[in-house]
Order: structure tokens, then C-alpha cells, then sequence
């Protein structure tokens, strides 16, 4: 994906030590970075709503559970005028 998205971010673990939310929001835009499934981890927009980003802890099934919805980035707009002007040119 090449354009801007929101995701929500809900993690399991198996025990109460828990990380940092910015720690956690960077790994996992790094991991869908470098999988190519976002082509830059910039284009995210987090977001959690009334929701707490720890859903707990669950021994069982340690996990983490996210929702990419698309959402218009303003750097889009940008990139569009780029683009035209350099096929006007």
C-alpha cells in the first residue's frame, strides 16, 4: 500500500510485563514495512478510538490483532500536485 492508512492495535501477552505503546506501534510499522505491505511506515495513522491499546494478558494465545483501514494522508495531496506538474512539464 502506497498511500495513507489508520490502524488499530489491540496486543494479548502472555505475562504482565508489558512494553511500551510507542514501542510496539514502531515494531509493527517496521514489520509491515519491510514485508511490503506498507511501502512506508509514514503513511500510518494509529489510532485506537475509545479502546485501550493493551486488550491483556492471555497465556493461552499471546497476540496482536490489527485493522488497516485506508485514510487519505495529506502527503497525497501533495504527491498528486508533484506528479501533475512533472506530467505537465
Amino acid at each position: 500500500m502506497n498511500f495513507g492508512v489508520s490502524i488499530t492495535m489491540r496486543v494479548w501477552l502472555d505475562s504482565w510485563v508489558v512494553g511500551d505503546h510507542t514501542g510496539y506501534m514502531q515494531a509493527l510499522g517496521d514489520i509491515l514495512e519491510k514485508w511490503g505491505i506498507i511501502a512506508n511506515d509514514s503513511w500510518i495513522a494509529w489510532e485506537n478510538g475509545s479502546e485501550h491499546w493493551f486488550g491483556g494478558v492471555d497465556k493461552d494465545n499471546p497476540r496482536t490483532e490489527i485493522t488497516i483501514r485506508r485514510k487519505r494522508h495529506p502527503k497525497e495531496l501533495f504527491r498528486e500536485e508533484k506528479e501533475r506538474k512533472l506530467k505537465a512539464a
